[in-house]
């Protein structure tokens, strides 16, 4: 009989799954609700000691943290737990910061409107109206929110030469 060779393939050693499952409710505790390691702990079902700190400084803690850090800020600003909305926060901010205004602003509706979609509430999801209510003042000044806190500059707006064509062609047909 010919012998058969299997190929498998290796995991992502970073990956929660190598985490212990109430290490992992722990740490979610420690960063997401922002609990002491005590409190984290009894919260979790693990008893507390002095080594317990360890596992935030392995490797695979640290990117789990870092992860759970990404996902918190997912539910300070929007108020729902939904990872798929972490990458869209990080390239709306990466458009902020490259001078992309309307790439952001279509990444901003992205995000709201999957919050609102995992809500099913437009107000409890950070929209103080539906992206399809609000004027282009609205959504400008809800960027510079965005761009003040993540930057802590202010948002500073190009004047858009097409805009200024095109109300100058509306002003001379008049």
């Amino acid at each position: 009989m010919p012998r058969r060779f299997v190929v498998t393939t290796q995991s992502n050693l970073l990956s929660p799954n190598h985490i212990r499952p109430d290490i992992r409710a722990m740490l979610e505790f420690h960063v997401l609700e922002d609990l002491p390691l005590k409190a984290a702990c009894e919260k979790a079902g693990l008893p507390y000691n002095k080594n317990v700190s360890q596992h935030k400084g392995t490797l695979v803690g640290q990117a789990y943290i870092k992860q759970l850090k990404r996902r918190r800020r997912v539910i300070e600003e929007f108020g729902v737990d939904v990872p798929a909305l972490v990458a869209l926060i990080e390239l709306r901010d990466k458009a902020l910061n490259a001078g992309s205004h309307v790439a952001a602003v279509r990444a901003q509706e992205l995000c709201m409107k999957a919050a609102v979609k995992a809500t099913g509430d437009r107000l409890k999801a950070g929209a103080k109206s539906g992206m399809a209510d609000m004027s282009k003042d609205e959504i400008i000044n809800r960027l510079a929110e965005i761009q003040m806190k993540a930057t802590g500059e202010s948002l500073v707006m190009p004047e858009d030469s097409a805009d200024s064509e095109f109300w100058e062609s509306v002003k001379l047909t008049k």
